[in-house]
């Protein structure tokens, strides 16, 4: 395993990450909702844990950004981030919610 990567205030990080299974979940639309979508989650996120985003670029698979984190806040700045769009991109693309543990349970029974 590798070691844990150390988080520390002032540092100007690049952040990436893929869609699942590549889908182009991404893609823009063509009343630009998904690009709004896209921009809302990040500027809340950023806000609400003080993130600085100076740059970023969105493919239809995958996002790059540089950020500054001056608080040392950069994993649960990508943990609300992540979560809020894949939400949000999942309504607005109308993907199927997966069922909970306990109505598979429940159904099995």
């Amino acid at each position: 395993m590798s070691r844990p990567r150390p988080v520390l205030p002032g540092v100007i990080a690049m952040s990436t990450r893929r869609t699942t299974l590549r889908h182009f979940l991404l893609h823009p639309d063509s009343d630009g909702t998904s690009q709004n979508i896209f921009l809302y989650c990040l500027a809340y996120a950023a806000r609400k844990f003080g993130i600085r985003v100076h740059a970023i670029v969105v493919m239809s698979t995958h996002y790059h950004a540089i950020l500054s984190d001056p608080r040392g806040l950069f994993p649960d700045f990508k943990r609300e981030f992540h979560r809020l769009l894949a939400n949000a991109i999942k309504c607005h693309r109308g993907c199927p919610q997966r069922s909970s543990t306990s109505s598979r349970r429940r159904s099995s029974s």
